[in-house]
């Protein structure tokens, strides 16, 4: 049964804390902790940073999650269904960081202990990694999730990739060192230049579509065309760098970052504001 949304007072954590302690064998790392936490019901492990907050448990939610979930959201715990789905979860967004775990932690199929094991090498490592990043202004995309993996790094405008996982293989810390290594030109296609200037291109013109929408807005249509004239201008000064997946990941935070910052002269912020998750929801669909 798929748990509800949260809708119980907030706890301290130290269950989570607990039940990770025991079942993995290390203490939980401090950077995945957040305050405050709000339990689940119907999923006593589980815990959500607000209630009503979205949940993401299964694969198919994991474009979803990247493309709407607001920044600041947060999820941590054990969840599972069926004969082999558990997994602990950790998945964030902030405005630099994209971070989706669902690492497996046994079941019908597989050794629980193996998992574990694989668990309490994994995130201290990640942990260092993610530290790395911040100390150094760059910015994040992880997926980790049953086999689906994609980490993409961006430090000083320079991106590196790593399509696979990072779970469980012996050589998971050179991989990540290697993540955040930027002395190394790196080398694109002609294509993979066309392919970011196309989405530029196809996010300015969502851009124009909806301040063409705002001009014929019958109360006050200064306030969403001046949103748009933010965001045009914005998108407009992005350099089209390749790769393709890092550019559409820089352009979705800072276009995130603009519609918190954004202030109507009118005092029409929320009008404005939404205005600004449209355009978000739109370019998450290109």
């Amino acid at each position: 049964m798929t748990p509800q949304r949260p809708r119980q007072p907030p706890d301290d954590g130290s269950e989570i804390c607990a039940a990770f302690r025991l079942q993995v064998g290390i203490d939980l790392p401090g950077d995945l902790l957040f305050r405050p936490m709000h339990r689940v019901p119907g999923a006593p492990m589980l815990r959500v940073n607000a209630p009503g907050a979205e949940l993401y448990l299964a694969a198919g939610d994991i474009e979803r999650f990247r493309s709407s979930a607001p920044p600041g959201y947060r999820m941590l715990g054990f969840w599972g269904h069926g004969a082999n789905s558990y997994a602990f979860y950790y998945v964030a967004s902030t405005l630099a960081e994209t971070i989706y775990l669902r690492l497996h932690t046994g079941g019908a199929y597989t050794d629980p202990a193996a998992c574990m094991a694989d668990i309490a090498d994994y995130l201290p490592a990640l942990q260092s990694l993610l530290r790395t990043v911040r100390r150094r202004n760059g910015s994040a995309l992880i997926v980790e999730a049953m086999g689906h993996a994609h980490y993409e790094i961006t430090i000083d405008g320079e991106t590196r990739v790593d399509r696979q996982s990072l779970l469980g293989v012996p050589d998971a810390l050179e991989r990540m060192r290697a993540l955040t290594d930027q002395g190394k030109p790196a080398r694109y296609s002609e294509q993979d230049a066309a392919d970011v200037a196309r989405l530029r291109g196809a996010v300015l013109a969502l851009i124009g579509q909806r301040y063409d929408i705002e001009m014929r807005r019958a109360s006050n249509p200064l306030v969403g065309m001046r949103a748009m004239g933010a965001a045009k201008r914005l998108v407009g000064g992005l350099e089209p760098r390749p790769p393709l997946a890092a550019f559409r990941h820089d352009l979705r935070w800072k276009l995130a970052a603009l519609a918190e910052r954004h202030r109507d002269p009118d005092g029409e912020d929320r009008y404005a504001r939404a205005c600004f998750e449209e355009l978000l929801r739109a370019v998450g669909a290109l």
